[in-house]
């Protein structure tokens, strides 16, 4: 009698054990809903590049008008596709990337929350098109770029808000041109990078702004 006690205390705790274990996981799949993520290409998926182009572009300008600039501007291009056939070989996609910092920053928000439920809600659709991506000439030493987005985020039935790499708080990290022509980590690092900085940017200064 006293061991089927001893069994039946047993099973009686491992049965709450569960139980409690259960509710946790169900309360932390409750807090990590955040809304659904729709990603839309405007105009060309492909690395963009502007830089050396542009600027030979301008001075051939002055002495072969129209031409001169055509000239800078496949440069320009030539030089994208190096970096945009790299970075493709490597494995990486950009929608990719920002479907998964997207997602994490989400869940962290939702987690923490940090930000009201409209992010945090399972009916509600975060919609971000991508305008532009690539890289730009930056100023330092050698021959450095950073990444360059153009992106507009709309929540919900709200208006689009389109941001810009020139309206970050911060500097975008860069890299020499050379390195990322043929060396799709590092050129996948900086667009990463980048798009987190824009993420930021749309918490602080765009949701903060939403009236409830």
């Amino acid at each position: 009698m006293k061991i089927k006690s001893i069994t039946f205390v047993r099973f009686f705790c491992v049965l709450i054990g569960v139980s409690v274990l259960n509710a946790c996981a169900v309360k932390q799949n409750k807090l990590a809903e955040h809304a659904q993520i729709s990603i839309y290409i405007q105009d060309q998926d492909r690395i963009r590049f502007s830089g050396k182009g542009a600027g030979a572009g301008m001075m051939m300008s002055a002495s072969m008008g129209a031409m001169g600039i055509a000239i800078g501007v496949a440069i320009d291009e030539g030089i994208a596709k190096e970096i945009h056939e790299s970075y493709i070989s490597s494995g990486y996609d950009f929608p990719t990337i920002v479907k998964a910092e997207t997602d994490a920053w989400l869940a962290k928000v939702c987690v923490e929350k940090t930000r009201d439920d409209r992010l945090c809600s399972t009916n509600t659709e975060l919609n971000i098109r991508i305008y532009h991506y690539g890289f730009v000439t930056a100023q330092g030493d050698g021959d450095p770029v950073k990444a360059e987005l153009d992106i507009g985020f709309a929540l919900g039935d709200r208006a689009e808000r389109r941001l810009h790499s020139k309206d970050a708080d911060t500097p975008f990290q860069t890299d020499q041109l050379d390195v990322i022509k043929t060396d799709g980590d590092r050129s996948s690092a900086l667009l990463k990078d980048g798009y987190q900085r824009f993420l930021i940017l749309y918490e602080t200064q765009v949701l903060s702004s939403l009236p409830e």
